[in-house]
């Protein structure tokens, strides 16, 4: 059963069967038949969505009122780097929230598989959002605004981005095999009955995904300890795009 692993208490089972008879006919009417296990999917809480409701609706409402705002100021083209930054990540939180989640809750306990893994790549698509931008604030010293720089500066950030990316929607698309398989169980639910190049991409897909998280950390790291040595020695007043951004991001 497919099911969305952070909503809902079941993300997982295993059923045995075991039949004892000497009789082959009756053999061939097991090996014949075919298996349903249903089960009753837990209710979200009305509070709850409720709640992601008001809290989806609070943050479109603040998006598009900050938007409007710098927007009647300035042409996107005139917007401070870390502006457009913010932006990013402001439509990243929107996108992890889920909105795919947020309404078909309201229509059925059960989400299925389209659904499900549209809601997964929501979460996918907000976390790398979310990467990207705390990069680009911590190394916002090194933007210039010549094209060359330009390229430098945000190349590497978004190929890291874009590698988190690939490899996580790799592993999703390989938890709901009926999007591509035609079968109607998730492999994730029995590792044990997955094909050996199955669980190779999905051990190596993993396996990327930390290690370009690991890459991500220590470059944030590397980015914060020298972005701050900088701007220690810098005046405030003649440095403040570059100083709020860095102390409150």
């Amino acid at each position: 059963q497919e099911t969305l692993p952070n909503q809902g208490e079941v993300t997982a089972y295993k059923v045995k069967v075991f039949f004892d008879s000497n009789d082959p006919a009756f053999r061939d009417v097991i090996l014949s038949s075919r298996y349903e296990f249903t089960y009753d999917a837990n209710t979200t809480p009305l509070a709850a969505r409720v709640g992601q409701c008001v809290l989806m609706f609070l943050t479109v409402v603040f998006l598009v009122v900050w938007t409007s705002v710098l927007g009647g100021l300035r042409a996107w083209n005139q917007w401070l780097p870390e502006r457009r930054w913010l932006f990013v990540f402001l439509i990243g939180l929107l996108i992890y929230l889920d909105p795919v989640y947020t309404v078909a809750q309201w229509f059925s306990n059960e989400l299925y598989s389209k659904a499900a893994f549209l809601s997964e790549v929501c979460e996918v698509v907000g976390e790398v959002c979310f990467l990207l931008v705390l990069l680009l604030m911590a190394d916002g010293l090194a933007y210039s605004g010549r094209k060359l720089c330009i390229r430098r500066f945000y190349m590497p950030k978004i190929a890291l981005a874009a590698g988190v990316f690939m490899c996580s929607i790799c592993m999703t698309i390989l938890s709901y095999p009926a999007l591509y398989s035609g079968r109607d169980t998730s492999p994730l639910l029995c590792v044990a009955d997955w094909g050996y190049t199955l669980q190779v991409m999905y051990v190596t897909s993993g396996l990327l995904v930390l290690f370009l998280l690991t890459v991500w950390f220590v470059w944030l790291i590397a980015c914060v300890t020298n972005t701050g040595r900088v701007l220690r020695r810098l005046p405030y007043l003649q440095t403040r795009f570059q100083q709020l951004p860095y102390r409150f991001f």
